[in-house]
């Protein structure tokens, strides 16, 4: 990077999905603040941090305050393979049962209380804290060492779940800024994001890989960090239904 160069405050979710764009950032030399999804999210809206992956249901609820600097994000169409719902019974029995949520993500909460609401037109009890839970939200890292050592007896990929609801994917992520950044250095930010997902694009194949039971290649083939227009439906499906509910 040029010796003048202004360096936005970005931060990156620090889970596997993204392990390749932060190499690729690496590679570039460009300042990243790692984290989870929920410290981002807060970090953004306190204006700790200028631009960061945050989830998709913040930048759906502050509007107001976030832009979306499209097409970057993370999307997959059927299962990610890290983030699930588990439970010791079926689904459709989960109905006055309580779920404990995910601390790292309120996307994933969010599409889960969507789905059993909307589609299986049940009301589980929804806690973040209870120690006595029918079912869990597990996502990220977490999903991925869950899955090396399995021991609930129904797994459900929540990707997979919103796929068979509603045909459409899922957008956990967005790369979203304050809407007071410049414009100018949001134009030379996109273009340090553009090039470190050409990196991405090559360390994928290069990544020490810890998981037996998920397979490098169909994790990160089944993923996209840009969005299409299909991508977009889904996300703002996901707006709909959060509004009307």
């Amino acid at each position: 990077m040029p010796a003048n160069e202004v360096f936005l405050r970005f931060g990156l979710i620090k889970f596997y999905n993204f392990l390749p764009v932060r190499l690729g950032f690496e590679k570039i030399g460009y300042k990243l603040f790692l984290s989870d999804p929920a410290t981002l999210n807060k970090m953004l809206l306190n204006n700790e941090l200028d631009i960061a992956t945050i989830s998709s249901v913040t930048w759906i609820n502050n509007q107001d305050l976030l832009k979306p600097i499209l097409p970057f994000g993370l999307s997959c169409y059927g299962p990610v393979m890290s983030t699930f719902l588990i439970s010791d019974e079926p689904i459709e029995a989960l109905d006055k049962k309580i779920i404990k949520l995910s601390n790292t993500s309120n996307t994933i909460n969010t599409i889960v209380m969507c789905i059993l609401r909307k589609f299986y037109k049940i009301e589980p009890i929804f806690s973040s804290n209870s120690d006595n839970f029918c079912a869990q939200v597990i996502i990220g890292d977490d999903a991925l060492n869950f899955m090396e050592n399995k021991n609930k007896n129904f797994i459900y990929d929540v990707s997979e779940l919103w796929r068979k609801h509603t045909n459409l994917p899922t957008v956990f992520s967005l790369l979203a800024a304050r809407k007071d950044i410049k414009n100018d250095l949001l134009l030379d930010f996109i273009k340090v994001y553009s090039l470190a997902l050409k990196f991405a694009e090559v360390e994928k194949d290069n990544l020490d890989w810890k998981y037996k039971n998920t397979s490098l290649k169909e994790y990160y083939s089944n993923m996209s960090y840009i969005l299409d227009t299909n991508d977009l439906k889904g996300l703002f499906e996901l707006e709909r239904l959060i509004t009307t509910s």
